[in-house]
């Protein structure tokens, strides 16, 4: 019966440091994860900071290039709707010009009658 509890006692000091050991060990494991964890965020803070600001500076660059974007457009339609006003102002004078020259050349013809009229009429 001696030797069991010699046995039983020798099974429990050495189950006892195993677990004393696996403590201490899983004591220093968490201090490492929590070292890693505080200088993980200490790293990362400065680090979401910095992309925070960069992603508000991009959507700044992305609202100014819409709007640049809508002011180019604008100016195109401007631009076509001045181009149809020209493209009107310059059908209009050569219609314009189209009826001087049919006027004037009426009026030639009306004045070279006129005239042989007047001589006729002059010799009789």
């Amino acid at each position: 019966m001696e030797i069991y509890i010699g046995v039983i006692t020798l099974v429990v000091v050495v189950v006892g440091g195993f677990a004393v050991y696996t403590i201490i060990e899983a004591r220093r494991t968490l201090k490492g994860i929590n070292e890693f964890i505080k200088t993980t965020e200490e790293e990362l803070n400065p680090t979401i900071k910095t992309l925070r600001e960069t992603l508000e500076n991009l959507n700044s660059i992305i609202e100014d290039i819409q709007t640049m974007t809508g002011s180019t457009r604008q100016i195109g339609e401007n631009l076509r709707d001045v181009s149809e006003k020209i493209s009107e102002t310059i059908e209009s004078v050569t219609e314009v010009k189209k009826q001087g020259r049919a006027t004037v050349v009426a009026l030639k013809a009306g004045i070279r009658e006129g005239f042989k009229a007047l001589i006729r009429n002059l010799t009789t």
